[in-house]
């Protein structure tokens, strides 16, 4: 029983101490005395949360997909998700660079969904508008390789 009794305080003292960070009494403030307890190290996974951007409404599905294929164009991925979800931007601009897209037209802002056509870099791209609220956002963005 002693012995025991050693033990648990021979712990006591050791967690004590690298809770309180003992040292050896050196002016090295990294040097701590040794021990013979097993050391255990806990990594924390750093998390980035992404918080959806609000989608800007255009007045026309022209408009909206303008902004967003002005935005591949020039790499700003921030000024494409103000007109299309995040999802959507992150497909079109893992298509690769567009160059500079060449409007093909857009089909009548009567009736949502209304598309717009695109000649790029990398293929034809078709951008389907919704209307939102008084105004339109992008639902969609598909690139068809040219060939």
């Amino acid at each position: 029983m002693p012995r025991a009794a050693a033990l648990v305080g021979t712990l006591a003292v050791v967690a004590t101490c690298l809770l309180s960070g003992c040292s050896d009494g050196s002016s090295n403030p990294s040097a701590s005395s040794a021990s013979s307890a097993p050391s255990t190290s806990t990594t924390i996974a750093s998390t980035t949360t992404t918080h959806p951007v609000a989608l800007v409404p255009r007045p026309t599905p022209f408009d909206a997909a303008t902004v967003l294929m002005r935005a591949w164009a020039a790499g700003d991925r921030n000024a494409a998700r103000t007109v299309a979800p995040v999802t959507v931007v992150d497909r079109l601009f893992a298509a690769g660079r567009p160059g500079i897209p060449e409007s093909r037209g857009c089909s009548a802002a009567t009736f949502s969904p209304a598309s717009c056509v695109y000649r790029t870099a990398v293929g034809e791209v078709r951008v389907v508008t919704v209307k939102s609220g008084t105004g339109w956002v992008v639902q969609t963005a598909r690139v068809s390789a040219t060939g």
